[in-house]
């Protein structure tokens, strides 16, 4: 039994698959590293371990690197792992670009424009195509869903809302 071992008071589980988990092992986590020093232990890269804190949260870390230590006294596992359960938002810099007599300037995420861009077309044909007012109604109705369904709005991202809000 290692020396440090007494260090060890989270509890950790490693996911196997949507359906299994191994653990708990006592383990030490820290910023960007957990220790580990029980022998029944195994990870390897890519792999996902789970922590529960005491209020509830659980915790997920995604292993970059797993690296068993062999010492006669201190054998140990030292895991790089990467938080997968954020709570805060990533700060963005803002950025200053002053443009003078330019024409056509597009500034962002091209791959972002270009689906909004698509979007609107798409309204711009429902509105001027063939069709009832209420097939019309209708297909702007689906559209507008799909928009506001989690998975499309999480890919589509902010620009989401501004077509939502065109379909009104």
């Amino acid at each position: 039994m290692s020396p440090f071992s007494d260090m060890c008071k989270d509890s950790i589980y490693v996911v196997i698959n949507d359906s299994e988990k191994r653990g708990p092992y006592k383990a030490s986590c820290q910023t960007d590293k957990i220790y580990v020093f029980e022998s029944s232990f195994h990870v390897i890269e890519e792999q996902v371990i789970e922590r529960l804190l005491p209020s509830g949260i659980l915790e997920r870390y995604y292993v970059e690197r797993a690296d068993f230590l062999n010492d006669d006294d201190n054998s140990h596992w030292q895991i790089s792992v990467r938080k997968t359960t954020s709570t805060t938002q990533k700060k963005i810099p803002a950025t200053t670009i002053n443009i003078l007599g330019s024409q056509g300037i597009q500034i962002g995420d091209n791959n972002t424009q270009t689906i909004v861009d698509s979007f609107k077309d798409i309204i711009a044909r429902i509105d001027n195509g063939p069709g009832t007012s209420e097939e019309k109604k209708e297909a702007k109705s689906k559209l507008k869903a799909f928009l506001e369904h989690p998975l499309t709005s999480a890919i589509v991202g902010a620009a989401a809302a501004g077509l939502i809000q065109s379909l009104q």
